[in-house]
């Protein structure tokens, strides 16, 4: 997360609309690739770190993330 001052996620709405909008969809598509590439210990489990992970760095790297 970033670490600046008083930054809370909750506050950000962009990346809560991403969150809400996208998440269930990236963890699906997340599974399908990790049950077709990864392995299939736990596919839904496996997709949902990767996932919150992705999450994290989008916060961690918001301002990259919206110039791109």
């Amino acid at each position: 997360m970033p670490t600046g001052g008083n930054y809370c996620v909750k506050d950000d709405a962009f990346i809560t609309e991403l969150f809400f909008s996208e998440y269930p969809r990236l963890v699906r598509y997340a599974q399908v690739i990790f049950q077709k590439r990864g392995g299939y210990v736990d596919p839904v489990g496996r997709a949902e770190e990767i996932v919150q992970e992705a999450f994290y760095l989008a916060c961690e790297k918001r301002d990259e993330l919206l110039s791109a």
